[in-house]
């Protein structure tokens, strides 16, 4: 059976944390475990992020593990992380340092954290 790119990518992850994959058939558990990171990989033409983020709650076993989707679009160079705020403040508190990393959110979600954010000049008047 030849190797599947969703495969694939899952132990491309896997590798680059210097982790195995989880296999562990007929349960639900993430593809990939990395001290408290759960990650679920996507390897698709399409992303149903709504359905992907609700499979990767359904892993996570206490508020403290950091949720990842990590999504690579069919036959395209780019590979996609998808995390919740909340999760990539965990994960970068001691590393704040690289200012250079993109973030995805969710369009209603840029303008509601837009409208309550406030600068100097605001704040004063």
């Amino acid at each position: 059976m030849p190797n599947s790119n969703w495969k694939n990518l899952e132990r491309k992850v896997a590798n680059d944390l210097g982790v195995s994959r989880v296999l562990q058939k007929g349960l639900s558990v993430p593809d990939v475990k990395y001290k408290n990171i759960i990650i679920e990989c996507k390897n698709a033409q399409h992303l149903n992020l709504k359905k992907a983020m609700e499979q990767l709650e359904s892993y996570r076993e206490n508020s403290n593990e950091i949720m990842v989707l990590v999504f690579k679009e069919t036959n395209k160079r780019n590979t996609n992380v998808f995390m919740k705020m909340g999760d990539l403040k965990k994960l970068l508190k001691n590393s704040l340092q690289k200012a250079d990393c993109l973030v995805s959110l969710d369009y209603k979600d840029f303008i509601e954290y837009a409208r309550k954010y406030k600068t100097k000049d605001t704040e004063n008047g």
